[in-house]
């Protein structure tokens, strides 16, 4: 029998493992393009009174993609949020 907080290593715990790791580094990857192509975007707005038309629709897909991603690596790590009372 497994003590509490210790998983027992299958084929479906290892796929998972394998994707967290990369899942967060392309968490990282993708919220750093998102705020550079904002504010990129900001800046070309105020200064040029044009941006780039793209920026928007990348980063709405991006936060989309930061939040599945975060959701998984959040809930392998164990640290989602619980009711108690």
């Amino acid at each position: 029998m497994l003590a509490f907080g210790q998983r027992k290593e299958g084929g479906v715990t290892r796929v998972i493992d394998a994707f967290c790791t990369p899942g967060s580094r392309s968490d990282r990857a993708f919220l750093a393009v998102m705020v550079v192509m904002v504010f990129g975007n900001v800046v070309l707005r105020y200064a040029f009174n044009s941006g780039i038309i793209v920026s928007e629709e990348v980063s709405r897909w991006l936060f989309l993609w930061v939040t599945f991603l975060g959701a998984i690596v959040a809930l392998r790590s164990t640290v989602t949020s619980a009711a108690t009372s």
